[in-house]
């Protein structure tokens, strides 16, 4: 060996750096006095192996499979190294062979399986392969309707549901009613609090994921309220309905000054209005467990104008100047531009002295630019579908 391989040769502990694979042989001599002894030994360097494990892991549920490849070669010459021994010690996976190159393994947990490879005038080669189980759920969430009254139906569902999953509802301390095997069904709950489960599966996933609800039953009075109604005119048709209603309560419908021309024990129904009181419709929810809730509303009747005064007095004193509309509802004089059809004054003989000509005002008592002499006028008008098409006749008296 040479004198730079390592510590100097008058060490009795010599370290020395091997560069190639092959027998060295080292002498010593030791010299004492008129005495020396020379000592000899050989040292056999061993080759280096390179191996590569492809997988390196296997990530899955349990019973997937995975075939193992395993290359073993010569770190300086990449030759394949052909002969060598295998040992695998199986650890989160069961093996096709403990022995081979390119075992089958079957995943059971969790876990790291251990590879050493042995060839003569190599050192062993060491590897192995990682077993993961995937261990996330299936994702999945449920909700339900309103909680009805004891022994009463309510509705579950899949939030978000994916088509690739199956689901499958049970219950404790209550009834399914419809589907098991959906992604939606009814329940009937029980007297006390009733448990919602689901389990859901998918072949895309190792584990089934799980949710649960649990439904307390309604108590005391039910609670209803009817949604907001449209107006409509005098002695038109309104709908009317029971907003957010609860399943398996029952709603009956009555009217006040009106007539019920829809059913009258359903969720939403019709009322004609009366062409001269309010109409007021009122509603019951029962149930056989919860005390009655009742609900009114009084149906909106669209807006209705008159022509006021029966006088007006055109004289520029800012007061009953113009004959124009005035919306008894809310006791003001309005002009509605867009909803004037027609707006037609005659004088007594029957010739037309106004014709909406100046709409944002009204008529202003003159006659082709002049006064208009005292006198009684008739007047015909047609309002549109905001005013329900009204039609307005009668008489005007001009003063001055």
């Amino acid at each position: 060996m040479k004198p730079d391989d390592g510590t100097p040769d008058s060490l009795y502990n010599l370290v020395w750096t091997a560069h190639d694979a092959k027998v060295y042989t080292y002498t010593r001599e030791v010299t004492n006095g008129a005495c020396k002894v020379t000592d000899m030994i050989d040292v056999p360097i061993l080759k280096v192996m390179e191996i590569t494990v492809d997988p390196k892991e296997g990530k899955g549920c349990v019973e997937d499979e995975f075939q193992i490849q395993v290359t073993a070669v010569d770190k300086d010459t990449k030759e394949v190294l052909v002969g060598a021994e295998y040992e695998w010690k199986p650890e989160g996976a069961d093996f096709s062979c403990v022995d081979c190159d390119n075992p089958i393994a079957t995943l059971t947990g969790n876990g790291f399986s251990k590879l050493k490879i042995t060839l003569d005038e190599y050192c062993p080669g060491e590897g192995g392969f990682a077993a993961i189980l995937d261990a996330e759920p299936v994702p999945v969430d449920i909700k339900s309707g309103n909680p009805p009254c004891a022994n009463g139906i309510t509705n579950v569902y899949v939030e978000s549901p994916d088509m690739d999953v199956t689901y499958t509802w049970s219950v404790t301390n209550g009834e399914i009613i419809g589907c098991t095997d959906c992604n939606q069904t009814e329940i009937r709950i029980g007297n006390g609090p009733t448990t919602v489960s689901i389990t859901a599966s998918s072949d895309s996933y190792c584990v089934d994921g799980m949710a649960s609800l649990v439904i307390i039953p309604n108590e005391g009075m039910l609670k209803v309220v009817i949604d907001s109604v449209s107006a409509v005119c005098a002695g038109g048709i309104a709908n009317v309905s029971v907003k957010e209603p609860i399943d398996g309560i029952e709603y009956i419908w009555t009217v006040t000054n009106g007539e019920l021309t829809g059913c009258s024990s359903c969720i939403e129904t019709q009322v004609r209005t009366s062409t001269s009181e309010i109409t007021t419709v009122t509603v019951k929810a029962t149930s056989t467990s919860c005390e009655e809730g009742t609900a009114s509303v009084n149906v909106p009747i669209a807006a209705s104008l008159d022509l006021l005064p029966k006088v007006f007095t055109p004289n520029s004193d800012n007061t009953n100047d113009f004959f124009t509309f005035y919306d008894k509802n809310v006791s003001e004089f309005i002009m509605p531009v867009d909803q004037i059809v027609s707006f037609q004054i005659f004088n007594r003989w029957g010739t037309k002295v106004y014709d909406n000509d100046t709409p944002e005002k009204g008529w202003d008592g003159k006659i082709n630019g002049k006064d208009a002499s005292q006198d009684v006028y008739l007047y015909q008008v047609e309002l549109g579908d905001n005013f329900c098409n009204q039609k307005l006749v009668g008489d005007v008296t001009l003063l001055r």
